[in-house]
């Protein structure tokens, strides 16, 4: 019996040691919520409320396994926080998607989200989130959506409204900006 746990054991150190494994790599933001939205602020070159308009993917050149994608996504402003943006003004967005880039989809397809299924006792499935994204924009255009900044859509399907990032960033930086400069 010891024998046999002794080569499990075995086994499963070797599985775990030459699987190839790949994962997103962010830096932890510190601080509080408001520190960490603030910060945030600072930091983006734009700060927008603004709606998908079109989505396109596309094969990452090289990629021979079909799981690595870039998608580029077109969203339409609704509202401006930072920058020089104007309501109704195109922002690009375009993201690396797959094992490993940190991108996340416009839409959840592929699916970087999940929610416990309500059908399903005990399973997940991906969730439906809003066509509606708070878009911390860096550096120029086009932006990414990406697991290591505060974008995120407003809406989740299953999840609370005050329980959802972005809503609880809104509400944050609707004190921090004035609205004189939004």
């Amino acid at each position: 019996m010891k024998k046999c746990i002794a080569w499990s054991s075995l086994f499963m150190v070797f599985s775990v040691l030459h699987s190839k494994a790949f994962a997103c790599s962010c830096v932890m933001p510190k601080g509080s919520e408001k520190q960490q939205v603030a910060s945030a602020l600072r930091s983006a070159s734009e700060v927008l409320i603004a709606k998908v308009q079109s989505v396109k993917h596309s094969p990452i050149p090289g990629d021979t396994s079909g799981k690595y994608i870039t998608e580029e996504a077109v969203f339409i402003v609704i509202e401006v926080l930072k920058g020089e943006k104007r309501r109704g003004d195109q922002v690009a967005i375009k993201s690396s998607i797959g094992p490993g880039p940190c991108g996340r989809s416009a839409r959840n397809d592929p699916p970087w989200l999940d929610v416990v299924s309500e059908k399903v006792p005990r399973s997940v499935a991906p969730a439906k989130i809003s066509d509606t994204w708070l878009i911390y924009g860096e550096g120029a255009e086009p932006y990414e959506l990406s697991h290591c900044s505060r974008s995120s859509p407003l809406e989740v399907e299953g999840v609370r409204q005050r329980d959802v990032e972005a809503v609880r960033d809104l509400k944050i930086l609707r004190r921090l900006v004035p609205r004189s400069s939004r």
